[in-house]
């Protein structure tokens, strides 16, 4: 019998699609956690610019160190740390978490991550053979794990603000964290590709705190999905101490791995500059808030016991009921399928006890009804 090295983690949603299809259900896709609307035309016409005339290596490679650090100067609305930081251009978040681990050499036996976990992450520890300390998140401690709780280990690799809570770290927290970490000597990494999408003033990103520990390696990833609105260019940057962003390069250059492509970072650069952009910008964040918060009234209408109020992100993350269309729904992946197979309503599971609902790639106020009926027909309850 084979024994497999990633874990089972149910029913992938896009093969839940393909069996309502087949079975001639018409599905209402809220799994979808991506941006996916048209680019931002002017950085297009920068990008298409810049295609016709990519002779200059020595253009490109500036091109990129600028990318690199304007990018995260945006996030922090231009306040740069002071203290001494490097920067790297990546191709993309998700491209790169596996160099993370890497990056701490084979005396790295342990990583610490959120539970339930970011299952990319995951992974990566498990093909790595990384043993994994599993950091408790819940509804009770707003998804923000115990900073004492990652004791052991020599990585912690988090995403703030949390992919799909909503939950965002605060200063106090983060300091905590850091602390600790520092004086245990442990490596933070955060995934931070929902910065931008951060709807609270009290929002703090890691590197806004990890560079007032100066003994501390950190690094902390950054993507432009968000800013132009479309997950294609989800080109990004990373940021952190210089011993940890020379681990990653070191890890980088001999995978020979991870291109970035400068006329889309140069395109990226176009749209930060231009002021009118940038209002255009701060409309599609209003208007995705609007979606999400749509999204809530609905769900909360239809009877489902929501975890906290989105501060971030896209998606609204629910408590899985006990029952639905009088089944006993058992966790989240039975429920999902429960909801899609019946109703044709397909979100994300996350962990046993949680599903979100994502409002990235549809129009909520459109399908409002469809959503209503589905949960109608669910007759959803959360008592035995």
């Amino acid at each position: 019998m084979k024994t497999l090295i990633l874990p089972n983690q149910g029913t992938n949603t896009d093969i839940l699609k393909i069996i309502c299809e087949e079975e001639g259900i018409r599905t209402i896709d809220l799994s979808v956690s991506k941006l996916s609307e048209p680019s931002l035309v002017s950085a297009r016409i920068v990008v298409a610019q810049k295609m016709m005339n990519v002779d200059d290596d020595q253009e490109i490679h500036c091109d990129l160190l600028s990318f690199a650090e304007r990018l995260v100067a945006w996030h922090l609305n231009g306040k740069l740390p002071e203290e001494a930081v490097e920067y790297l251009p990546i191709s993309g978040i998700d491209s790169i978490l596996g160099m993370i681990p890497l990056a701490g050499g084979p005396k790295l036996s342990t990583v610490a991550i959120p539970n339930p976990e970011y299952a990319l992450i995951k992974n990566w520890c498990c093909c790595l053979k990384k043993k994994i300390i599993k950091l408790e998140i819940n509804s009770t401690n707003n998804f923000l794990f115990d900073p004492k709780k990652i004791h052991g280990a020599g990585l912690v690799m988090m995403n703030y603000p949390h992919y799909p809570s909503g939950a965002i770290a605060e200063k106090a927290w983060l300091t905590e964290l850091c602390s600790y970490a520092e004086k245990h000597n442990i490596r933070i990494f955060n995934n931070a590709s929902s910065a931008a999408l951060a709807y609270v003033p009290e929002a703090c990103t890691l590197t806004e705190v990890a560079v007032n520990f100066p003994r501390l390696s950190w690094a902390e990833a950054y993507s432009a999905a968000n800013l132009i609105g479309n997950d294609a260019w989800g080109i990004g940057s990373i940021v952190g101490s210089p011993n940890f962003i020379d681990d990653i390069k070191a890890v980088r250059n001999k995978l020979g791995a991870d291109q970035v492509s400068a006329p889309l970072a140069v395109g990226v650069m176009a749209v930060l500059k231009n002021d009118r952009v940038k209002k255009e910008i701060g409309s599609n964040f209003a208007k995705y808030r609007q979606n999400v918060i749509l999204l809530w009234d609905i769900l909360h209408d239809g009877g489902i016991h929501l975890c906290l109020e989105p501060k971030s992100g896209l998606c609204v993350l629910c408590r899985v009921p006990k029952y639905a269309f009088g089944k006993q729904a058992i966790d989240a992946s039975g429920f999902n399928d429960l909801m899609a197979k019946k109703a044709g309503l397909i979100g994300i599971p996350f962990g046993k006890k949680y599903i979100a609902y994502s409002a990235a790639a549809v129009n909520v106020a459109a399908i409002k009804n469809d959503i209503v009926e589905a949960f109608v027909k669910a007759d959803v309850c959360y008592e035995y």
